[in-house]
């Protein structure tokens, strides 16, 4: 079988959504399968940047994979603090989906220039807190669904969920599911004491 079989495409951008824990552990691999049209892939981490969409970062992963400078935060892509906190007290996912996709739409014009920037075979991976699955929710969960069902901007990217449990429990098997989108579940967690107790450490929202 040839490399070009077996490899991931690198024709475009490799936008990959997940947890902090699981990008841990996956810059510490050379690389990661997917599956797709019944193919099996290997998305190589040869090449690859890391950014929090979330308004932390764990302290103890503030430099992923020892990188000397902190993860960088892309600030239009994360929840505002007040759409945070009203969700963590009422635990209304529907209202904080509704909200959400209202700021992406606010801010559609600084996302579109984001993904028109992004380098072809570059691996951008996108890290928040939840490892997403039975019944936590997080909101790379919507950013990913409004991206792979744009018309705009669906083609201008490959687009990978993982449901993030990876490097929480690094026995937790990867389950691939496919269809037209790319899924890889690895599990389910809930950090939500993780979270508050941060998030009762900040006075101020970012913006």
């Amino acid at each position: 079988m040839e490399a070009d079989d077996i490899n991931f495409a690198k024709d475009k951008p490799i936008v990959l959504f997940t947890s902090f824990w699981d990008a841990d552990y996956l810059v510490k691999q050379e690389y990661f399968p997917i599956k797709t049209n019944e193919e099996t892939k290997l998305v190589w981490l040869d090449n690859y940047s890391i950014h929090s969409i979330a308004l932390m970062t764990p302290e103890k992963l503030k430099n992923i994979n020892s990188l000397e400078i902190p993860v960088p935060r892309i600030d239009f892509l994360c929840p505002t603090y007040k759409i945070l906190m009203a969700e963590k007290a009422n635990k209304d996912w529907e209202k904080y989906t509704t909200e959400y996709k209202a700021l992406l739409s606010s801010r559609k014009d600084e996302v579109i220039n984001w993904i028109d920037n992004l380098e072809a075979g570059h691996l951008y991976i996108l890290c928040c807190w939840e490892a997403t699955g039975v019944s936590a929710h997080c909101h790379r969960e919507i950013l990913y669904e409004n991206l792979t069902k744009s018309k705009s901007l669906r083609d201008k990217a490959y687009y990978i969920y993982r449901h993030g449990r990876k490097g929480l429990d690094a026995s937790a098997d990867d389950i691939v599911i496919e269809p037209d989108i790319l899924k890889v579940d690895n599990g389910s967690g809930d950090t939500d004491k993780m979270i508050n107790k941060m998030l009762n450490n900040i006075n101020e929202a970012p913006f």
